[in-house]
């Protein structure tokens, strides 16, 4: 959702390892699995490319109702086949009901600069686009932690965990409520989220009943009009959880295998990253 992360006036409400579709003829391959923790952080999957490469890292940010980073199964297997090693934390995303945002800030905070510190492991290139993409509340936090540079970044003030580290070239907020959610109204600007610079793809679902989808087009026409390269994209028939590959039903969490909507989410990171490069 499009709610204010560490240091905002405001928060509000909201958010098997399997395939897409065929894989492009771009693709890796096989994926390997992993979950890895420090002791400043919490628990963090991982989905990487089986073969050796130098591959960008992706770090992801899920949103609320379930706190498990492995929220991002689809999405992580299928950019490990196409290349991208993913990150997802363990993170309490709910952390905006009590209106306290530093544990959230932590954890979110110290999952990336871990990521950045062991993606070598997995084949990792920092020298490659780093993508930091949050689905709903999750985009939000990936929105200021992407942007927060004075606060995060090498010569920030956060100094709860490692060293601070450059911000990402890409931020990729997924089915966000970047304008209004719960009766609440929110600025869509990037000067709310931080001074930093990075290419914003706005990720939204035609049907997404959450967060509708015109709040990702209109807060790319916000961060446009700041000058920062921005864009938006509407998946067609897609709803909010199944641009993840999940959807809820009967109140049971699942999976959807080769899903149009992910396939298509997965293609515009990976088309994203190419035009980084």
């Amino acid at each position: 959702m499009g709610y204010k992360f560490a240091g905002a006036a405001a928060a509000a409400a909201i958010l098997m390892s399997t395939s897409l579709a065929a894989a492009t003829d771009d693709a890796v391959g096989g994926v390997v699995t992993d979950t890895i923790e420090h002791e400043l952080t919490t628990a963090i999957h991982v989905w990487a490319p089986d073969a050796a490469g130098d591959y960008p890292i992706a770090f992801a940010l899920h949103g609320t109702g379930v706190d498990f980073g492995r929220d991002w199964d689809v999405i992580g297997s299928a950019l490990a086949r196409e290349g991208i090693v993913t990150f997802a934390p363990d993170y309490h995303a709910s952390d905006w009901k009590t209106g306290d945002l530093e544990r959230v800030t932590r954890e979110a905070e110290c999952g990336y600069r871990y990521a950045r510190q062991v993606a070598d492991r997995y084949g990792g290139n920092l020298d490659e686009p780093v993508i930091f993409m949050g689905h709903s509340i999750g985009g939000t936090y990936a929105l200021t932690g992407g942007l927060g540079i004075d606060r995060f970044g090498p010569s920030g003030d956060f100094d709860e965990c490692f060293e601070g580290v450059p911000r990402p070239e890409l931020i990729v907020p997924i089915s966000g409520c970047h304008v209004q959610a719960a009766g609440m109204t929110f600025d869509p600007r990037p000067a709310v989220y931080g001074s930093g610079d990075a290419t914003v793809l706005f990720v939204g679902a035609e049907h997404d009943n959450v967060c509708p989808a015109w709040q990702s087009v209109e807060a790319s026409e916000a961060f446009s009009e700041a000058g920062l390269d921005a864009t938006s994209l509407v998946i067609p028939d897609a709803t909010h959880m199944s641009l993840l590959g999940h959807e809820v039903v009967d109140d049971e969490w699942v999976t959807l295998v080769d899903d149009p909507a992910a396939s298509a989410v997965v293609d515009a990171i990976t088309e994203a990253v190419d035009r980084l490069r």
